[in-house]
């Protein structure tokens, strides 16, 4: 496990809008926007503040997308250029499910396979070199 060795910060983001259950790739497009927005704010709130995007599954694809990457259901508002030294690290889980595949089971094996951890850890080296 990783240590919570580092002080907690000081700038928090707001809390997160509930999403639609109903459609996901329809909320999908609405988050990009959303986390653009929400990264464009904290930055300009929290000028020491450095981010790590990622994301799981749809949540990867948002990710992708506010980074400038085109995916399969469309693309969205990047973050704005100025912030991209501040981005330190981006982790994102997917698997063939996102593409087609047919093994839903497989998000789930995040946590236990270990890539969660060397997530967490890849992030955090990359905080730490500044």
């Amino acid at each position: 496990m990783l240590s919570s060795a580092r002080p907690a910060p000081t700038c928090r983001p707001p809390p997160r809008a509930p999403t639609s259950r109903s459609s996901p790739h329809a909320a999908t497009g609405k988050r990009r926007g959303s986390r653009t927005n929400r990264v464009t704010s904290m930055a300009a709130d929290c000028a020491n503040t450095s981010f790590i995007p990622g994301g799981c599954s749809q949540g990867g694809s948002v990710t992708d997308s506010v980074l400038g990457i085109r995916t399969r259901p469309g693309s969205g508002r990047v973050i704005p250029a100025g912030l991209a030294d501040r981005v330190k690290a981006v982790v994102v889980f997917r698997n063939p499910v996102c593409g087609n595949g047919s093994n839903g089971a497989a998000h789930m094996t995040y946590p236990l396979n270990g890539s969660v951890e060397q997530g967490a850890r890849f992030a955090a080296e990359r905080i730490d070199q500044g």
